[in-house]
């Protein structure tokens, strides 16, 4: 059975708060696992959505607050999810094209270490 976390849990993880979160999913930059749409209904994430958060956390560090995900996250999902579904034994590294010029070097392995970290 696939283990969800709700938003407390998604803020203790990434450090991201809850409201940068929520904003990004109502633009369309996260998908959460269950969308908890209506009253009473909470946004739920698996773990593959907590590395996506994680990772857009990591590259808005780089960037700064300004940072808006929109050209980035279709990449990071694509990576996140390749990672998750068959993860390199030799690298736990990603790689996200940032901009035509730019690439950045993502350690997966070593966020999602630090997010069963933090749930354990």
């Amino acid at each position: 059975m696939m283990e969800l976390y709700e938003r407390r849990q998604v803020e203790q993880v990434t450090g991201l708060t809850d409201n940068l979160v929520r904003s990004w999913c109502e633009q369309g930059f996260i998908r959460p696992t269950i969308s908890g749409g209506g009253t009473g209904h909470r946004r739920q994430f698996d773990r593959e959505v907590l590395l996506v958060i994680a990772v857009l956390g990591s590259i808005r560090e780089l960037f700064g607050p300004r940072l808006r995900p929109g050209g980035i996250a279709p990449h990071v999902r694509r990576a996140v999810h390749a990672w998750v579904c068959d993860p390199d034994p030799v690298s736990n590294f990603i790689t996200i094209a940032a901009t035509p010029h730019v690439e950045l070097l993502v350690d997966v392995g070593a966020l999602n270490r630090s997010i069963i970290a933090k749930l354990s």
